[in-house]
C-alpha cells in the first residue's frame, strides 16, 4: 500500500478551509481561487493516500476470494457475501474507493471555484471597459471626509409587497470637478466589480458591491447623492453597515 501520509491535524485543517459554512455575501473571484487551489491540494492528498494495486487483490489472509466464504461437507458447499468488516481486504478496497471518490468530488468543486471566479473576472473587464487609467486606479471614495452625509433609508418591505425595496441608505459625496452623474455612475459600477473581484477590505468598504443591490446617482446643490437600495432585508442592513463604515477613517 502506499506510505504516503498526511498528517490527521493537518488534513482536518485542510477539510475545514474547503467546507460549506454559511456565507452572508457571495466569494470574491480572489476567494474562489483560493478555494480551487484548496479543493487541489486536498485532492492530490486523497490520491497520495491510494493504492490502485489493492484492487487486484484476491485473497486475505485465510479468508476465500474476496467477499467470498465456502462452507459445507462432502462436496456440497454454498457461497455467502461477507460483510466488510469480516474482510479486511474488502475494507482496504471501500478505502481506496473513498479516497478516490472524495479526489474527484473535490475536483469539481475546484473547477465550478475556478469558472465563478473567471465570471467574476469577465464582469469587472465589462464595467470597466472603456473607462479611462485614471478612472480605473481612482475609487469613489478616496477618504472619510469627502462623504457629507449618510442616511439610512426606510424598509418599505413591510407593506407586504414581496417586491417592495427592503431599504438601504443614501450617501452624499462632494462633487468631483467635471464628473457628471453618469460618468459617476460608470465609476460605481466598475468599483463595485473590482470590490467584488479583489474582495478583503475593499469589499467590506463597498456598498454599491453588495450582492443584489442597485444604486442611481443624482446630482444635488450638495453633491452627488448615490442611493444603494435591495429587495433583500439583509443585504440592505448590510449596505448600512458598509455605507457607515465610509464616514469612518480609511486605515492602512
Amino acid at each position: 500500500m502506499s506510505s504516503a501520509k498526511l498528517p490527521l491535524f493537518s488534513f482536518l485543517l485542510l477539510a475545514g478551509c474547503v467546507g460549506s459554512g454559511k456565507q452572508t455575501q457571495p466569494l470574491s473571484a480572489s476567494q474562489h481561487e483560493a478555494e480551487a487551489r484548496r479543493a487541489e491540494q486536498i485532492a492530490q492528498e486523497h490520491e497520495k493516500r491510494r493504492d490502485p494495486g489493492l484492487y487486484a487483490t484476491q485473497r486475505c489472509g485465510n479468508v476465500g476470494p474476496t467477499g467470498v466464504v465456502t462452507s459445507g461437507q462432502q462436496g456440497n458447499s454454498t457461497t455467502t457475501t461477507t460483510p466488510s468488516m469480516m474482510d479486511p481486504c474488502q475494507s482496504s478496497l471501500q478505502t481506496e474507493r473513498d479516497h478516490e471518490m472524495e479526489a474527484e468530488r473535490l475536483r469539481v468543486m475546484a473547477a465550478k471555484h475556478r469558472a465563478e471566479a473567471a465570471r467574476i473576472r469577465t464582469a469587472e473587464a465589462q464595467a470597466c471597459h472603456g473607462l479611462s487609467e485614471e478612472a480605473l486606479m481612482a475609487s469613489p471614495v478616496e477618504r472619510s471626509d469627502e462623504i457629507v452625509a449618510v442616511r439610512e433609508l426606510p424598509d418599505y418591505g413591510r407593506t407586504g409587497k414581496a417586491s417592495s425595496q427592503r431599504g438601504g441608505a443614501t450617501v452624499l459625496l462632494k462633487s468631483e470637478v467635471g464628473m457628471s452623474p453618469e460618468d459617476f455612475q460608470r465609476m460605481l459600477t466598475c468599483d463595485a466589480a473590482q470590490a467584488r473581484t479583489v474582495g478583503g477590505k475593499k469589499l467590506e468598504r463597498t456598498p454599491w458591491a453588495v450582492a443584489g443591490a442597485s444604486s442611481a446617482v443624482v446630482e444635488t446643490d450638495q453633491g452627488m447623492l448615490v442611493e444603494i437600495t435591495a429587495n433583500d432585508r439583509d443585504a440592505a442592513k448590510e449596505i448600512v453597515r458598509r455605507a457607515q463604515a465610509l464616514q469612518a477613517p480609511t486605515t492602512k
